[in-house]
């Protein structure tokens, strides 16, 4: 439990902003300008519009207390998300609710003013975008098991009709060695610990995005340079190889263990190779 808290606590809160340099109101603004720059300001510009006609406006919601509380739950949230200093886009996720809350506020007054009124449109409405337009601005299912031969699972995508995700085939050759040390190494958690059936064999199990907190780099790189574990998994760009990667640990990696298979599969629009590597 010490180490739990020391990693998923401590440490993140501690290490995990890369923004230190900056202010606290330039940390406020910087989400903002990022969404600026990425073309997503509508959202929070529709968002404060919202929020100004709630705090002004009469008809949608008239009590006073509950104005306060939906202002107020939207500026801690804000602050809670953002003050840290990261700005990435999805964070903007938690904010969707309030998103709806404008959108509403903005579509009863429009109703309300039609001559005819269209039946069991608010119903309409809730159907259409609860369940159609997700299909539209997120296309996450043509990488599910509906379409098994998807990049996410492998790049170039597969001939045969059931590929098997690098994680599975990965964890079913480390089970044919039992007891077997595995270590996930330099990344974040790739999954397969869970498909090995293994323990790993340092709280240091994965590489959170914490650049700056270097005794989880250094306790890694002494299990591998001392060849503590009898299988390492990792992955690097596609189209690249393990001894012409920049950063130190993968020289450490490639003089202390060798690869005995690979495959290459997309992440987050990026194309990365996984590694599974054993002893030399």
């Amino acid at each position: 439990m010490d180490d739990l808290f020391h990693i998923y606590f401590y440490v993140n809160l501690h290490y995990y902003t890369d923004s230190g340099h900056l202010t606290m109101l330039a940390r406020l603004i910087q989400p903002i300008q990022n969404l600026w720059q990425t073309g997503g300001i509508l959202i929070p510009v529709v968002m404060l519009l919202a929020i100004i006609r709630l705090v002004i406006g009469t008809r949608f919601i008239t009590n006073r207390f509950i104005k306060q509380v939906i202002v107020g739950s939207l500026v801690s949230h804000y602050l809670l998300m953002f003050i840290g200093g990261n700005t990435f886009t999805y964070y903007w996720e938690g904010f969707a609710a309030y998103l709806c809350l404008a959108l509403i506020s903005f579509g009863i007054p429009i109703y309300n003013k039609l001559s005819h009124p269209i039946p069991y449109i608010a119903p309409a409405t809730a159907i259409f975008v609860a369940l159609v337009l997700p299909f539209v601005s997120n296309q996450n299912y043509l990488n599910s098991r509906l379409f098994p031969n998807n990049p996410m699972i492998t790049y170039p995508t597969a001939v045969t009709s059931h590929p098997q995700q690098y994680a599975i085939r990965f964890g079913n050759i480390i089970q044919h060695s039992p007891h077997a040390k595995v270590l996930n190494f330099g990344v974040l958690d790739l999954g397969v610990y869970l498909t090995s059936g293994t323990t790993p064999p340092t709280k240091y199990f994965s590489i959170n995005n914490l650049p700056t907190y270097k005794p989880m780099h250094r306790a890694q790189i002494e299990l591998v340079r001392h060849r503590q574990v009898k299988f390492v998994v990792t992955r690097i760009p596609y189209g690249t190889q393990l001894n012409a990667q920049p950063q130190k640990r993968y020289q450490v990696l490639h003089q202390n263990y060798r690869v005995i298979t690979k495959q290459s599969a997309v992440f987050e629009d990026h194309i990365f190779t996984y590694l599974l590597l054993t002893r030399r």
